[in-house]
């Protein structure tokens, strides 16, 4: 068995953050700081569409 000589992947920052849709402004919040989300140090990003929520 010969060890793996793939490369050590970089590390990468990770965050989540929230978008919602105000009457066609989209903003991006932060759960974690409660606010406005700051977007400062990251480079790249992947996003994944939720169903909305539905209340009853």
């Amino acid at each position: 068995c010969q060890p793996s000589r793939q490369p050590t992947p970089t590390p990468v920052r990770g965050h989540v953050f929230n978008a919602v849709n105000q009457n066609g402004v989209i903003r991006f919040l932060d759960g974690q700081t409660g606010g406005p989300a700051s977007f400062r140090g990251y480079s790249s990003f992947q996003f994944t569409v939720i169903a909305p929520a539905k209340f009853q």
